[in-house]
């Protein structure tokens, strides 16, 4: 799963995606770079497992980031990605938006750093126009075949017109294309043209360390305009923290007065969230392993995630809780407890699920 990081220049999107990635990008302003990294997907519950199991390994989920470069000349114009950039783009299974909430030597007033909201209705009206882009060029090209009854399939490209004007009217209103509802058929023709405002997007706040307590109104205030999840996260301090200790990491934030909680954990967990992913869980003596899947994976494509020839050859899955393991504390527990179920290939795998899975090829 692909994530794109937009946002206004200055914002800190590179300082976010090093943040998320361990990567070592220079944050310079308006680099042309695109970049690209894999950030973990933290997991406390694999923690604990480590520490029933004590494996040779911890093997946390991962989510894939492209960070999206800005225009030299300092306008934003996200419009102005385009070829491969606007490819890669349009791939991304959804999109992080960073909007700039602490104190920089290029903000004329060093006792103010812009309006968040503001910020966000400009990035949003500039990905509503990447889409307005997209079709009015099929809606040309229909309208061609049309007039010249050059195409093969009139009824079909007309029903598609039909529905293209429709969302034309939409996007030119400036609303994003979530706001409206879609038969399924419909949502099948859409998929095709990989709109961004039809896709899952996360807003994260990157706030300085002088004002990390303004977030929480800074978030209110955006919630009052947008119906988006949001995170805080103070980019430039969790990307000074790749590296230390976790000692080191809890004084740090205590001295400078901040959660213990790592923003850019809840950050990637929110991302996570919006792809609509959830975990099953492996242990083992060599591992213990968080797999990302789609909500309502059935096990035996969940055992496909492990191996092709798991899917193919699957028999049976063993399946715990995780709650029941954490109670139980070890396998022989449960098993005595009576708490392992036995599950066929058709069950809907739930959010912290161990299992084992029986297969014969």
């Amino acid at each position: 799963m692909q994530i794109g990081i937009l946002g206004l220049p200055g914002v800190g999107k590179t300082t976010i995606f090093n943040a998320a990635t361990g990567g070592e990008v220079d944050v310079g302003l308006f680099s042309e770079r695109t970049n690209l990294g894999v950030a973990k997907v933290y997991d406390k519950r694999l923690d604990v497992l480590d520490g029933y199991f004590k494996p040779k390994r911890k093997v946390e989920a991962e989510i894939s980031y492209v960070d999206f470069p800005s225009q030299q000349d300092g306008q934003s114009k996200i419009q102005g990605i385009t070829g491969e950039n606007l490819n890669l783009l349009q791939k991304s299974d959804a999109l992080l938006l960073v909007l700039k909430a602490f104190n920089s030597p290029l903000d004329i007033n060093e006792n103010y750093f812009g309006d968040p909201v503001v910020e966000l209705h400009t990035l949003m009206d500039e990905i509503i126009f990447v889409d307005l882009g997209i079709i009015e060029n099929r809606v040309n090209k229909i309208e061609e075949n049309l007039k010249g009854r050059n195409s093969s399939k009139i009824d079909q490209e007309k029903t598609e017109l039909n529905l293209l004007t429709k969302i034309r009217s939409v996007l030119e209103n400036g609303f994003p294309l979530e706001d409206i509802s879609y038969t399924e058929s419909e949502l099948k023709l859409l998929s095709g043209f990989q709109l961004l405002t039809l896709k899952p997007m996360v807003i994260v706040l990157n706030i300085g360390e002088s004002n990390s307590n303004d977030g929480v109104n800074i978030e209110e205030s955006i919630r009052k305009d947008f119906d988006i999840e949001i995170g805080t996260i103070c980019g430039k301090l969790e990307m000074d923290l790749i590296g230390t200790s976790l000692d080191e990491e809890k004084q740090l934030r205590e001295v400078l007065g901040l959660s213990q909680e790592s923003g850019l954990h809840r950050m990637v967990n929110l991302c996570f969230k919006s792809l609509e992913l959830i975990s099953f869980l492996t242990v083992g003596e060599d591992e213990v392993r968080a797999w990302p899947i789609k909500k309502g994976t059935v096990s035996a494509v969940a055992a496909g995630k492990i191996h092709s020839d798991i899917q193919r050859g699957f028999i049976r899955a063993e399946v715990i809780s995780y709650e029941n393991l954490e109670i139980c504390k070890t396998i022989a527990e449960v098993r005595r407890k009576g708490l392992l179920r036995v599950e066929g290939k058709e069950y809907v795998v739930q959010d912290g699920d161990i299992m084992h899975v029986l297969f014969n090829v």
